[in-house]
């Protein structure tokens, strides 16, 4: 393939980047990484992808513009599945050793296919919390719940630190039993981290739930209160009866606001 241009080496990039979003969207533990992910595309692969996809547009009566669409979707899908990454990518981020062990049989791939299970539920778990991290860094809620905070941060740090232990695995740096250790320790972790915040959002929307019925009976009281003062005819407190049953409207409201931002969180 000739010399790419400024124009082919956007093309090439844009698509490289599509491609990764797409892994992330599978491991999203890796959403805030994704530089980390491109270290790991093997240029010489890349490169022998496109000369086939060149050869391919010479044997169609493609445009330009169809050119650059059909290299764009090639390239995405061919990184998207990880045939762009080296051997340390594959293992570390697609788990290809433990993807191929689970795919034997039963007995050798017992555990394998439990090691997988652990690693779906860490992507789903760092997924997740990532997002929350997200929200609570646009307002003061660490202030407010700080033992939510506390486990959300918690979850947010196995972003870095399984590929971390992943990466001391692939150099020798661990051996299989500390290996093995860790990720049970980061496993176990993670999913008391993800309780804990459970629990603590869960005690805060009991929280809002208490102020919302008491709200919702005082406003209620007042309102009846009101009514019945009314229809009474009371001399002289008409306007101190029209106030008592705006402020019981104004308590109901408030009532059902809290209900359903308790439902909410």
């Amino acid at each position: 393939m000739a010399k790419k241009s400024g124009d082919e080496n956007e093309l090439l990039n844009s698509a490289i980047q599509e491609g990764v979003a797409s892994i992330v969207e599978n491991h999203p533990r890796f959403r805030e990484n994704e530089e980390y992910i491109l270290r790991y595309i093997n240029s010489k692969k890349l490169n022998a992808r496109l000369r086939e996809i060149s050869e391919e547009i010479t044997d169609r009566n493609l445009s330009e513009e169809e050119q650059r669409d059909y290299i764009k979707k090639e390239i995405a899908d061919y990184v998207s599945t990880g045939a762009a990454l080296d051997d340390r990518g594959k293992e570390i981020i697609l788990k290809s050793g433990l993807e191929e062990k689970a795919q034997s049989g039963f007995f050798r791939g017992f555990f394998a296919r439990r090691g997988l299970e652990g690693e779906k539920y860490l992507d789903n778990v760092v997924g997740a919390f990532q997002d929350l991290y997200s929200l609570f860094k646009q307002g003061d809620y660490a202030q407010r719940m700080p033992e939510v905070a506390k486990a959300v941060g918690t979850v947010y740090d196995m972003g870095f630190l399984d590929p971390a232990v992943e990466v001391l695995r692939h150099y020798g740096l661990i051996d299989k039993g500390k290996y093995k250790a860790l990720k049970q320790g980061l496993r176990k972790r993670a999913k008391e981290s993800a309780e804990a915040a459970v629990s603590g959002i869960g005690r805060y929307a009991g929280l809002q739930k208490a102020t919302a019925s008491v709200f919702g009976i005082v406003g209620i009281s007042v309102l009846i209160a009101s009514g019945l003062k009314i229809t009474g005819n009371i001399i002289g407190n008409s306007a101190a009866n029209t106030f008592g049953a705006i402020a019981g409207i104004v308590l109901i409201v408030l009532s059902f606001l809290l209900f359903s931002r308790s439902f909410k969180n």
